[in-house]
């Protein structure tokens, strides 16, 4: 994986926009269009954790997951430019890959989790927190 693609993956990790509304107060029939476009493609290809990784007040840029030939791709897609590239297993994380580490947790961590307070706004940050959930999962219940 290349830098960019490295930088492409990195936002789409970090980001959990997933509609218009959540980027937009309002915006034109031509966005409307270019986001209904890009789950066309989406649902073309079979995709899915389809997310806004960045926008401004003068375009947006998407990302989803798919797979082909056995392996998990990334496309991302911008007002002028589309790629594809090839991720490893792992490299993206959802929420169904974090639902399945949560659910692997024992129940004392879970507990833990809950009453701790602690919050998550981006993917990436639910990543880490399991990751730490894990190791601590290790320790508390040798």
């Amino acid at each position: 994986m290349n830098k960019r693609q490295q930088s492409i993956l990195d936002a789409y990790n970090n980001s959990d926009l997933r509609t218009l509304h959540e980027c937009y107060g309002s915006w034109s029939w031509a966005k409307e269009y270019a986001y209904e476009d890009c789950k066309r493609t989406c649902a073309n290809m079979n995709g899915y954790d389809f997310r806004i990784i960045s926008y401004n007040t003068c375009m947006f840029s998407i990302g989803f997951r798919y797979k082909k030939d056995g392996k998990e791709y990334l496309h991302y897609e911008t007002n002028v430019s589309v790629l594809d590239f090839e991720i490893g297993k792992g490299d993206a994380y959802g929420y169904d890959d974090f639902k399945q580490d949560y659910d692997a947790l024992s129940d004392k961590t879970k507990e833990h989790l809950a009453n701790s307070g602690v919050q998550v706004h981006s993917m990436q940050e639910a990543k880490d927190l399991m990751k730490i959930s894990t190791m601590f999962d290790l320790l508390f219940n040798m």
